[in-house]
């Protein structure tokens, strides 16, 4: 029963770490791409209405830090969880084991994982957390770090489209206006062509010949 225990847990504690492994390719990934269209100088960029260009480098680097806000919630919302009670059920078989004697120990092997993932510092004798440890569980350590990774994201994304606002790429998109389509009474007029009034209509035509003299 222990063994399978320590197998689960070594499973899910491998599935965190594949998928925190995964945000850090999507960082990687985006960051380096942003990198090359900027020094290349061929990117194309986004016209938006007020005449600022969104450069593509900018937009990469924005999908990059929702991809790693998606890999979080897989992450602490289904792998995490799961290695907890794996954890959790672990702890409570050691306790059993050594209330029976199975074993001399003060913990168990999960148990001596755990207390050093909460605590700074540990009495390795005593196998217990010092007077001045501070606690900070496995959880706030994992949150700080995907927190840290997308706002970075969001701040190089930002910095990239403050630079190169004025872009002017060779190949851009342009979002247009909203077209707002003219009332059917509605005449519009150059300013190098005025409308003729009706006396200069009658003005205009020709005189008509007599006839019967």
């Amino acid at each position: 029963m222990w063994d399978r225990v320590i197998d689960t847990q070594k499973h899910f504690n491998e599935m965190s770490v594949k998928s925190r492994q995964l945000g850090l390719t999507f960082v990687v990934a985006a960051i380096g791409l942003a990198v090359v269209l900027i020094s290349r100088g061929e990117g194309f960029g986004v016209k938006i209405p007020g005449g600022w260009f969104i450069h593509v480098g900018s937009l990469v680097v924005l999908i990059a830090a929702f991809a790693v806000f998606a890999v979080r919630k897989l992450d602490l919302n289904v792998y995490h969880q799961m290695l907890r009670g794996a954890v959790a059920f672990g702890e409570k078989i050691e306790i059993e084991l050594r209330e029976k004697g199975l074993f001399e120990a003060p913990k168990g092997m999960t148990q001596s994982i755990s207390l050093y993932s909460r605590y700074t510092d540990v009495d390795e004798e005593k196998l217990e957390p010092k007077n001045n440890a501070k606690r900070k569980s496995a959880l706030d350590k994992i949150i700080l770090f995907y927190r840290f990774v997308f706002w970075l994201l969001i701040a190089i994304a930002i910095i990239i489209a403050f630079a190169y606002r004025n872009f002017e790429p060779k190949t851009k998109i342009t979002i247009a206006e909203p077209f707002i389509s003219q009332p059917h009474n509605t005449q519009i007029f150059s300013p190098t062509h005025e409308p003729k009034s009706d006396a200069s209509k009658a003005s205009t035509k020709p005189a008509s010949k007599k006839t019967g003299e």
